[in-house]
């Protein structure tokens, strides 16, 4: 039997989604998230040599085709804190995904200009689909 997963907005039941989720962290501090106001996940900061963006080691969102739900990125408004490990001041942001979009994977990267401001960059399958990129000189 297939899994399936109630769209709250319409009842209606979707078999659930095999579309990969990944939260990079291209920050020097760790960083603790939320999606959608499900349990917190932690994600390593960047280190030389190489720098490159971290993962989740555990506990990373995943994606329905219905409405948001915690933890899950889902079609519609979605919501997300971050909150730079040992601070206690939380970015929190949405974006909205839209339904037109065929969903195959989601990359979310996020930055800081500083302790105050986040940007972020949603690729769908390498593609920028949205972005909220705030630069200081």
């Amino acid at each position: 039997m297939s899994q399936q997963s109630k769209d709250t907005s319409t009842g209606a039941f979707a078999a659930a989604s095999t579309v990969p989720v990944s939260v990079f962290n291209a920050n020097n501090s760790a960083v603790n998230v939320i999606v959608n106001n499900g349990p917190s996940f932690q994600i390593a900061g960047i280190s030389g040599p190489n720098y490159q963006a971290q993962l989740a080691t555990s506990g990373a969102p995943g994606f329905t085709p219905g409405a948001p739900l915690p933890n899950t990125f889902g079609v519609g408004t979605n919501q997300v804190s971050i909150t730079p490990v040992n601070s206690i001041i939380s970015n929190t942001f949405t974006m909205t995904l839209p339904s037109s979009v065929q969903y195959q994977s989601l990359q979310l990267y996020v930055f800081f200009a500083n302790i105050n401001q986040v940007s972020w960059v949603l690729l769908q399958n390498g593609q920028i689909l949205l972005q909220n990129i705030s630069i200081n000189s």
